[in-house]
């Protein structure tokens, strides 16, 4: 019986090393950075206020723009809800309403 049982062990292991012996499939996490699919376009022509000197990150599947500082730290947001276009602050206070005209 212990003769079966280490003939059946060693089969298992030659069978896992012939695997390994094939190239590595790329992870799902590789395969989403490398997507083909296009990327989401939005024109952030009406957005008006941009804060002086601050970096200005576009995230149009979000329908919303990011502020931060040169030394890297957040300063706040605006996004579009409807016809109209909110800022906010650091916080997440709004600070600023930008209606949009009827086109």
């Amino acid at each position: 019986m212990a003769l079966v049982a280490g003939v059946l062990a060693g089969g298992l292991q030659t069978a896992r090393a012939d695997d390994d012996d094939e190239p590595k499939k790329p992870s799902m996490h590789q395969l989403a950075a490398q997507s083909g699919l296009p990327k989401a376009y939005r024109s952030f022509e009406k957005f008006r206020y941009r804060p002086e000197g601050d970096k200005v990150i576009e995230q149009p599947e979000n329908n919303r723009l990011l502020f931060w500082t040169r030394s890297g730290q957040p300063d706040g947001y605006a996004e579009q809800r409807g016809n109209t276009i909110f800022y906010y602050d650091r916080n997440g206070h709004a600070v600023r309403v930008q209606p949009l005209d009827d086109d």
